[in-house]
């Protein structure tokens, strides 16, 4: 009231902490509330419309709006609501990756990482990401893997995924090989590296029959089968390397050409199996045969 008071040029008297006021007085008091309320909900509208196009276009307004891991927070559920592009999400990534490398601890860190799980979800899936996208999401992910707390083990998982189809650097590549033993998310990403990589070959031939990936041998000898089976596999289990031909990077007319040069009665199962998921009927109907052939009944 007071400050309304002044607005108006009026002023209460000291000893009674009043004022007579006249119609004339009343309309200039009711004038200056007015104008200071209009002022407000303008200010209000714009921001709304603002964020409204933040939603949507997130490029054009994510600057004025975020600057921090505070903000980051603060607005965290239209974050999540936003229609992702490359440059926003850049500029988001961003705004962690420098927080993390000045080692600062933010509040709510689980929160605020959640808004980029839930980008990736929205706007990403399956997305091949520009190189500075995968770099900013590679040095999170290995930042919060050599953290090592409970609170950045859940990130690690989904920082990883987001990682699945990804086509990492050497250097890249020589971290995770470095560093298997220190989370399974590495291993994972080793196992399912999307594409023929040298090092990653490498490791995999001197890993067979190590501890560190033991139950996963289908996955490992799918990155050594390239067009056909190599010297190192025959002998294997024969129902781990028909999975291995599954997990391969090969198209599926290869996979179809190996899986028949392996099949027999041992593994005729799980080569079924794989010939349903990757729908391969010519691979059942052969396999027909050629066990028919092996039992004497065709």
């Amino acid at each position: 009231m007071q400050e309304a008071l002044a607005e108006a040029g009026l002023e209460a008297e000291p000893r009674l902490g009043c004022v007579h006021i006249d119609d004339t007085i009343m309309l200039r008091l009711q004038a200056s509330t007015h104008i200071s309320v209009a002022e407000e909900s303008q200010q209000v509208i714009l921001e709304y419309l603002d964020l409204e196009l933040l939603k949507i276009a997130p490029a054009t307004r994510i600057v004025e709006y975020i600057a921090n891991v505070d903000d980051i927070y603060r607005r965290r559920a239209i974050l999540k609501e936003c229609r992702w592009d490359f440059e926003s999400f850049d500029y988001l990534l961003s705004i962690f990756a420098r927080t993390m490398e000045a080692h600062l601890r933010f509040l709510k860190q689980a929160d605020c990482f959640k808004v980029i799980r839930v980008a990736i979800r929205r706007a990403f899936v399956g997305c091949r990401f520009p190189k500075p996208i995968v770099d900013k999401l590679f040095y999170l992910y290995a930042e919060c893997v050599r953290l090592n707390t409970a609170v950045n083990s859940d990130i690690v998982d989904w920082l990883s995924v987001a990682l699945k189809d990804q086509v990492l650097d050497r250097r890249q590549v020589d971290w995770l090989i470095e560093n298997v033993a220190q989370d399974e998310t590495i291993l994972n990403r080793l196992l399912r590296y999307p594409t023929r990589d040298e090092a990653i070959e490498k490791w995999a031939l001197a890993s067979m029959g190590s501890d560190t990936v033991e139950g996963r041998e289908s996955e490992l000898y799918g990155l050594l089968i390239n067009d056909n089976i190599p010297e190192a596999l025959k002998g294997k289990d024969k129902d781990q390397l028909a999975w291995g031909i599954y997990y391969s990077r090969n198209d599926r007319e290869t996979k179809e050409r190996l899986l028949l040069e392996i099949v027999g009665k041992s593994n005729y199962r799980s080569v079924c199996g794989i010939a349903n998921r990757l729908n391969l009927p010519n691979v059942v109907r052969k396999t027909i045969e050629k066990i028919g052939r092996e039992l004497g009944t065709r």
